[in-house]
């Protein structure tokens, strides 16, 4: 995987919303409180602009923690 796209996810999802030094590989939703419903979406949207990905409701319910995001960022 590119060194930037992981540069990339790690800040949209470590720095921008769990805001603590932790190994990204552990991030998920709704276990940090700040990555919350509403949080959800806006790291969804980001995703979808940085990557230029359009991601369905399908796929963004089951994007709920870093290992997932990262494996479909890699399909595209």
């Amino acid at each position: 995987m590119n060194d930037s796209i992981i540069d990339i996810l790690n800040e949209v999802l470590c720095e921008n919303y769990t805001q603590e030094n932790i190994n990204s590989q552990h991030i998920q939703f709704k276990v940090l409180p700040k990555w919350d419903s509403l949080a959800h979406l806006s790291i969804m949207s980001e995703l979808e602009d940085k990557f230029n990905l359009d991601i369905s409701i399908e796929d963004m319910q089951e994007l709920a923690n870093y290992a997932k995001i990262k494996e479909f960022i890699e399909k595209y």
